[in-house]
């Protein structure tokens, strides 16, 4: 487990323990606690901390199949949006994100 940012609301960044991360399209994910609810699981995009799956999943495997399904869904979309929100917004968490579970036992899922 390791710590990293996802972005609440409108870009305001929130911390939040990671449980693991994978990569899927060359992106890394974050599947993380909840900030709304700390029992609960989400995934989270590394660089830009905007979230992929709904939140309140009860399991991190849920959270990771849920956001599996959406990215299939949304694949083409996916670049855009996160490269709309870097430029736009000048956010990128994805080196504190990574940094941050440096020498920190956390998993890394390889889809």
């Amino acid at each position: 487990m390791g710590y990293g940012i996802v972005s609440v609301g409108k870009g305001v960044p929130y911390d939040v323990l990671v449980e693991g991360r994978f990569r899927f399209f060359g992106w890394t994910f974050m599947v993380h606690r909840d900030p709304n609810n700390p029992e609960l699981y989400a995934v989270s995009e590394a660089k830009t901390g905007a979230n992929i799956s709904c939140y309140g999943c009860a399991t991190p495997e849920k959270a990771v199949r849920e956001a599996v399904n959406v990215l299939w869904r949304r694949r083409y979309m996916l670049h855009t949006s996160i490269m709309d929100v870097v430029v736009g917004r000048r956010i990128d968490f994805e080196a504190k994100n990574r940094g941050l579970s440096l020498g920190i036992d956390v998993m890394t899922w390889n889809l």
